[in-house]
This record gives structure tokens, C-alpha cells and sequence, in this order.
């Protein structure tokens, strides 16, 4: 809900990038930190980035791929974030 209404007054584009800054800042602060409420803290803004992320994706891919391959594209993006969290299981 919060990411649809930041999408309209900010843009697709914008909000995919801050989600890619917070997702490079975030893996990174949790790979140096020490305390553990800082850690559960920059692993609550990393999946801030991946509801983002997973939530305009799709509509940002719609926009700018061609009409004759716009489903497939949306497809494997969806796909791709299958396989993403079934490698991520497997590796836990």
C-alpha cells in the first residue's frame, strides 16, 4: 500500500533505485555490525528494499518493454524472484 502511493508522487524509476541504494547499504551494514538490534534494524530497511523492489518491478517493466514481449518480461522477472528465494533456502 505505502509503496503504490510513494510510486505516484515520486515515480517507478526513483523509488527502484532508492530500493538498490537501500539494499547495497543495508547488506553491508549488517556484514559490519556488531550489536544485534542494529542488525535486526538494517535487516528490517533490506526488506523494506525487497517489498519495494518486488512490488514495482513488475509495473516498472510493463511501462517500458514493448507490447509484444511485456508478459514475458514481467514472467521472468517474477521468475527470476522464484528462483532467487529457493537458491536463498537451499543456502540456509
Amino acid at each position: 500500500m505505502i509503496s503504490g502511493t510513494l510510486c505516484d508522487k515520486y515515480g517507478r524509476k526513483f523509488l527502484l533505485l532508492l530500493s538498490a541504494l537501500l539494499f547495497a547499504v543495508s547488506s553491508l551494514a549488517i556484514a559490519m555490525t556488531s550489536v544485534f538490534h542494529t542488525f535486526v534494524a538494517w535487516r528490517i530497511a533490506g526488506g523494506i528494499a525487497i517489498g519495494l523492489a518486488s512490488n514495482l518491478s513488475p509495473m516498472y517493466i510493463a511501462e517500458i518493454a514493448p507490447a509484444q514481449v511485456r508478459g514475458k518480461l514481467v514472467s521472468v522477472n517474477q521468475l527470476t524472484i522464484v528462483i532467487g528465494i529457493l537458491l536463498a533456502q537451499f543456502m540456509n
